[in-house]
C-alpha cells in the first residue's frame, strides 16, 4: 500500500505527551503502537543491512548519498554518490578488513565528521559482521580514548583531516589506523596503513 497516496502519511504522533512543548515522539503509521520487523510489501528486509542489499540490487543507478562541498565560500551543487558506487565501496572497505586479519566480531572505531563516507563505512561494519563504534572530535581526546579502549577497538577509519588530531596518541598498540581507504604516506609511521 502506498500510504503517501492514501492521505495516511509515513507517520503518526504517539498519543502520550513525551516532553512539552511541540515536538512529539513519532513512530510509523501502521500500526502506530506496535514495532513491526518486518514489512507487508518486502518481508525479506528485516536489517538495514537487508534494506542496503535490497535498494544496492535494485537502484544501482539512483541517486543514494549527496555531498555539497564549499569552494571559495560557495556552496556548490550536490555531488551524488549512487547506491552502485556506494556498494562497491563498502565491499572495498569490508574487504580490506579481512585482508587485515581484523576478526570478525570486532569493534571498528568510525572516527569522521557527519559525511557519507561515515554511513558507507558503516554499512561496511555490518554486512562484515563487525561493531561499529562512533567516535567525533567533540567528544574530546580523553572520552575517544576511553570508548576505544573501552570497546576493544581494533581498527579505526578516519580522514585526512582529522589525522592530525593525534588520532594514534589514545589507539592500544595493536590497533590499526586506516586514512580514508587511499594509499598515502603516514604521520604516524608506526601505524599499518589499509591499501585498497
Amino acid at each position: 500500500m502506498d500510504w503517501s497516496s492514501s492521505g495516511q502519511g509515513y507517520s503518526v504522533a504517539l498519543p502520550e505527551n513525551l516532553q512539552s512543548g511541540k515536538w512529539n515522539g513519532y513512530r510509523l503509521a501502521r500500526p502506530p503502537m506496535k514495532l513491526v520487523s518486518r514489512f507487508e510489501v518486502h518481508p525479506e528486509i528485516g536489517t538495514l543491512h537487508d534494506n542496503f542489499v535490497y535498494a544496492y540490487a535494485n537502484f544501482q543507478d539512483y541517486k543514494y548519498l549527496g555531498t555539497r562541498i564549499e569552494v571559495d565560500g560557495i556552496v556548490r551543487e550536490y555531488k551524488w554518490m549512487t547506491y552502485g558506487e556506494a556498494g562497491t565501496t563498502h565491499s572495498a572497505i569490508g574487504s580490506g578488513l579481512k585482508y587485515n586479519r581484523i576478526p570478525v566480531g570486532s569493534s571498528i572505531g568510525l572516527y569522521f565528521s557527519n559525511r557519507p563516507k561515515w554511513l558507507i563505512v558503516d554499512h561496511s561494519c555490518s554486512a562484515y559482521s563487525y561493531t561499529s563504534i562512533p567516535l567525533y572530535d567533540t567528544l574530546g581526546p580523553d572520552d575517544v580514548k576511553f570508548i576505544a579502549n573501552r570497546s576493544l577497538t581494533e581498527a579505526m577509519l578516519t580522514h585526512g583531516n582529522l589525522i592530525a588530531n593525534a588520532v594514534c596518541e589514545f589507539l592500544r598498540d595493536n590497533s590499526k589506523l586506516m586514512d580514508d581507504m587511499t594509499v598515502r604516506p603516514t604521520v604516524f609511521c608506526s601505524v599499518p596503513r589499509l591499501y585498497l
